[in-house]
């Protein structure tokens, strides 16, 4: 035998051939899985780089968007939707700094549309944030203030109070800008509502900054105060944050400064400038600064270094290209020449501040610059009026335009907000309706279903109430028998005795006293004494015929029931009725059961022909025949048709109750016009009396 031909072989054989093909398959599997994570992780890794770069302020513009342009393909080509929508949420945010509004707007409108695709709320309400803050930033102030409500009304409704009081505060600074006061404190209010829950102290110290702001424009400086003084308080809780404070403190020593009290204001100013590094960290807000200290100096009559001062703002404003700084710098400087009262210097920095504010379309220092124009140059103090009523009559226009748009905005959301309230009151409602219709559907169903049970429950007290009334029928008629039963023995019993007995005794002893006697006289008294037993015998002849007769006469209790129950409810309707059965049986060995349920049958049978069938005879029937009793009601009244009730009433539910207790089954037999017959055929199979057989019911 080859060794290759064994089974043990060939099955160790196939075990290693499974075995490498399984450890081949899983290797190429494990292999493939590594590849395709590999190749993820560098998909994701050169994501995260290019756009790092789109954000890298130290490289070139043409660099940040190249490298944001290789971000979008790459993000487009993830199959994964979800990821896909995170990465281009990242992508537009980038570009919104990467000054390409074309590509900005292209990616907004891709992620917003995939954001309600995907029924993503909170990369949609991100979108709208980002768009809303890009157009701000070019000053397209009514549809910034549009996109960010919408994203406003987003995260409220998914419970993002963080973005949503960030984007509420935005909102009103919107709205500082364009002088809508009254809208700018509200929003701020409500953006205070949203973050104080969360402790959000940064923020919070940047909302009351806001209502110090809105409070000092509308000249309130106390008011103003109160506000500035819980801006410190909560960034101090925030923690340390150099630009905000020094913001703070410039606008605290701005607000002292209108309402003139340039010492406090002076203070503040310098509190600022002490401050380590703010000219290389943050050179437009020193330079503001230097600006607000030189004015605070001058109306302080304090000249010292005050030109000096506001020559170092303007240098350093020019350095870094700050064209409103500018426009800003030269006012206040021309301000100072006029206090000093050189209108020749205060008209030269006038006009650079008009020219500085028409590059960078700051129109409030342009019409600061018009009207002070108007009063130091009188060869041109029409011009200048001219174009100060007309540049004012148009802002005034378009903070009108804006205000009303926002209001609009406002009074949209709001709509729209009380129109969510109504669905969800009417959707509450509706379920509120259902619950109750539902809560008293299934009470009305267990009051009905209770009241069902109770009504079974007093029938079958009823019922047994009554089984129990004929049961007690039935005992009260044996006990009759036997008191009868025992007044004919005891009858018997005296008859015998008083009668039989002594006849025989007088008779025994003529007999005695005759025995020794053998004479004529002794032969007629023996033959008188033999006519007298003769009497006797014919005496208990009689009295053993009529013993024997009673034995075989039955006194039928379960017939006579049921005959009289037969009688009673049909002679009550006029009804002839016969009642036929074989009196040599003995009903009343039947068992206890039988004849209760029988009863009931044939009652309910005899009342539903008495009340439905209109009938002039009733006939019942009793017969016994192979173990089984059989009974038949029938009428010859209009009958019915059997196939169109095949609904069953509680009558003949209790009938087939009955017949299924006592094991036997039952039929109609009608139609219209011939009558009705109800046949039942009961099993018989044990008795009351147990020492009698079924036999001795038949005949003998």
């Amino acid at each position: 035998m080859k060794v290759n031909n064994c089974p043990l072989y060939n099955i160790f054989h196939n075990v290693i051939i499974h075995f490498l093909l399984i450890t081949l398959f899983f290797s190429c599997s494990n292999e493939a899985t590594q590849k395709k994570n590999i190749k993820d992780q560098a998909q994701s890794d050169s994501l995260q780089y290019n756009i790092s770069q789109g954000t890298n302020r130290s490289i070139s513009i043409i660099e940040r968007q190249n490298a944001l342009k290789k971000a979008f393909i790459t993000a487009t080509k993830i199959k994964e939707d979800t990821l896909r929508l995170k990465h281009f949420t990242k992508i537009q945010w980038a570009y919104a700094y990467a000054e390409d509004s074309l590509q900005f707007r292209k990616i907004n409108k891709k992620t917003n549309k995939l954001a309600i695709q995907l029924n993503d709320s909170l990369r949609l309400g991100i979108s709208y944030w980002d768009l809303g803050t890009y157009l701000d930033n070019l000053g397209i102030k009514d549809s910034a203030y549009y996109n960010l409500s919408q994203a406003q009304e987003i995260f409220i409704n998914i419970n993002q109070y963080k973005r949503a009081g960030s984007i509420t505060y935005h909102m009103a600074k919107i709205q500082e800008d364009i002088k809508d006061y009254t809208g700018s404190e509200i929003n701020t209010i409500k953006a205070i509502e949203l973050l104080s829950p969360l402790d959000e102290n940064y923020i919070l110290a940047q909302c009351y900054n806001l209502l110090g702001i809105v409070a000092k424009d509308l000249e309130e400086f106390d008011r103003a105060t109160l506000h500035y003084r819980s801006a410190e308080e909560y960034l101090l809780k925030a923690g340390a944050n150099y630009l905000l404070e020094s913001q703070i403190n410039n606008n605290i020593g701005v607000n002292f400064l209108e309402k003139g009290d340039t010492k406090n204001a002076t203070t503040y100013f310098n509190k600022i400038l002490y401050q380590d590094s703010l000219f290389y960290k943050y050179p437009d807000l020193y330079a503001k600064t230097l600006n607000n200290l030189a004015r605070s100096r001058y109306k302080a009559n304090a000249n010292t270094e005050v030109t000096k001062l506001f020559q170092k703002s303007l240098k350093i404003r020019d350095s870094i290209g700050d064209i409103a700084g500018l426009a800003g710098g030269y006012l206040s400087l021309a301000e100072y020449n006029l206090f000093k009262k050189d209108s020749a210097v205060a008209l030269l920095n006038l006009l650079k501040s008009k020219e500085n504010a028409e590059l960078s379309q700051n129109n409030s220092r342009l019409l600061e610059s018009l009207e002070l124009l108007t009063q130091i140059d009188p060869k041109n103090a029409a011009i200048y009026s001219k174009q100060y009523i007309t540049l004012n009559d148009s802002l005034i226009h378009e903070e009108a335009i804006l205000r009303n748009k926002f209001a609009r905005i406002r009074f949209e959301t709001d709509q729209v907000v009380a129109e969510n309230k109504q669905l969800e009151s009417q959707k509450q409602l509706w379920a509120g309706i259902a619950v109750s219709i539902l809560l008293l559907g299934t009470a009305g169903y267990v009051i009905i279903d209770q009241r069902v049970k109770n009504q079974r429950l007093r029938f079958q007290q009823a019922q047994q109430a009554s089984d129990k009334k004929i049961v007690d029928l039935m005992l009260s008629e044996k006990q009759k028998f036997e008191e009868g039963k025992k007044m004919e023995q005891k009858r018997i019993s005296e008859e015998l005795h008083d009668g039989i007995l002594g006849k025989m005794l007088g008779a025994r002893m003529v007999l005695t006293g005759l025995n020794k006697k053998s004479d004529d006289e002794a032969i007629n008294i023996k033959a008188d004494a033999l006519i007298a037993l003769k009497d006797i015998e014919s005496e208990v002849r009689s009295i053993s015929h009529e013993l024997s007769h009673a034995a075989y006469l039955q006194l039928h209790n379960f017939t006579r029931s049921i005959s009289d129950l037969l009688e009673n409810s049909a002679s009550a309707a006029n009804i002839n009725h016969i009642f036929n059965f074989d009196s040599e049986i003995a009903w009343d060995n039947l068992n206890g059961d039988i004849k209760i349920n029988l009863y009931r049958i044939i009652q309910e049978c005899i009342h539903n022909a008495v009340k439905h069938s209109e009938c002039k005879n009733i006939t019942l029937d009793f017969t016994v025949e192979n173990d089984k009793l059989l009974v038949i009601i029938e009428d010859d009244g209009i009958g019915f048709n059997t196939d169109k009730t095949k609904k069953k009433g509680i009558g003949r539910l209790n009938l087939q109750s009955r017949i299924d207790k006592l094991n036997g089954n039952w039929k109609i037999d009608s139609s219209l016009g011939q009558g009705t017959a109800v046949k039942l055929s009961i099993p018989v199979e044990y008795f009351s009396d147990d020492s009698e057989n079924f036999d001795t019911l038949e005949k003998k």
